[in-house]
């Protein structure tokens, strides 16, 4: 028998790491939710309401790598709009499938319900797209390309992705195939450029650190990172939105620097050093205390998912990950001048780890600033 839509979405889906959808179910919406309460290695998990079932998308992203939320048309994808925003913010790749109207209707411009009323029905996908990195209206022509399309966006750009599947058209058989698609390669010119200039200002700094960011846990690459953390002798701290990217009983962990509201010697061994590596790290106000964080931004090396920032030079079209294969700096010699800071044990805070189990949770709002003041 041939695949159907829905069948061939969640096969691509599982075969990435989805092994559970968070949803609410909905009319327009029940093909694609019976397709998923019937297959055999991703379960439905039901919400109270779509907004809690795309943060739990968001937060199974944080902890897989990948999630998908499964809404219906209008209202439902409306209420789940903010959390979507939100995995874009953080660099999430969730899969927002959105049960949609049957194409007659939609052709017809038929005023029936979740809509405005006036026969328009690419109003909330519009919406949707400035939150997203791409979209696609499914047909059983499209299926198999714009689902390994969307994959190949989520992943690269580790944003969420918008998925419309009409209800006439989940249980279509999937009409061609297509190849899954294989992330851009690096530009070899840029990609020895950069690595080039990041090794240079290592070597000729008298003192530096690393400020890695959430972007590495984002990309699994917290391991790469403390490798190339230990191989080039270098000391890090966190800032407040990375605490515990790397693993904090580190011996190169000098404790948090978040501008005025954390300890003053690790704001001063930062902001002292010849030049900070600013590993997947934002200098948001959040992060900064208020942007109240002093660094030269002359002396920063910025490492971000598909550009390098060395002084006043952008490295664009590049990959990360080729990046720690070719980085000579990983075998450089022990930098002088390595903070001696440690945090101090009598604020527990100050030392949690990423080490399971056990886990803890915080929420990033003004509950959080307690413990930093």
């Amino acid at each position: 028998m041939a695949e159907t839509v829905i069948e061939y979405v969640l096969r691509r889906l599982k075969e990435i790491g989805v092994d559970d959808v968070f949803g609410v179910a909905g009319d327009y919406a029940f093909p694609v939710n019976d397709a998923i309460v019937e297959h055999p290695s991703v379960s439905w998990i039901g919400c109270c309401n779509e907004l809690n079932a795309a943060y739990a998308a968001d937060g199974y992203a944080r902890m897989r790598g990948v999630g998908a939320v499964c809404t219906t048309y209008g209202v439902g994808e409306l209420a789940a709009i903010s959390a979507i925003a939100g995995s874009y913010a953080e660099s999430l790749a969730v899969f927002h499938l959105v049960g949609t109207p049957n194409l007659p209707t939609q052709e017809s411009r038929a005023l029936v319900h979740h809509t405005l009323g006036n026969g328009e029905f690419d109003v909330f996908s519009g919406m949707a797209a400035a939150v997203v990195c791409a979209t696609a209206i499914m047909t059983p022509q499209n299926a198999a390309s714009e689902t390994e399309r969307l994959i190949a966006a989520a992943l690269y750009h580790r944003r969420p992705v918008y998925m419309a599947i009409p209800s006439d058209v989940a249980d279509k058989p999937v009409l061609g195939a297509s190849p899954s698609l294989s992330p851009p390669a690096s530009d070899p010119q840029t990609l020895a450029a950069a690595t080039d200039a990041v090794s240079a200002a290592l070597n000729s700094a008298g003192q530096a650190c690393v400020l890695p960011g959430m972007l590495l846990r984002r990309l699994g690459l917290q391991a790469a990172a403390a490798a190339f953390v230990d191989a080039a002798g270098l000391p890090f701290a966190t800032m407040f939105g990375d605490k515990s990217v790397l693993a904090e009983d580190h011996p190169g962990y000098i404790g948090m620097y978040a501008g005025r509201l954390m300890e003053e010697p690790v704001r001063a061994s930062v902001e002292s050093c010849d030049v900070v590596v600013l590993l997947g790290a934002i200098l948001s106000d959040g992060n900064t205390a208020g942007f109240t964080a002093r660094l030269d931004l002359h002396k920063t090396i910025s490492i971000g998912h598909h550009r390098t920032i060395v002084g006043d030079t952008v490295y664009r079209t590049w990959r990360w990950p080729t990046f720690w294969r070719n980085c000579p700096c990983a075998s450089s010699r022990v930098l002088s001048g390595r903070p001696s800071h440690r945090p101090r044990l009598d604020r527990p805070w100050a030392m949690v780890t990423t080490r399971s189990p056990p886990m803890a949770s915080t929420r990033a709002g003004r509950a959080s600033f307690g413990p930093m003041t």
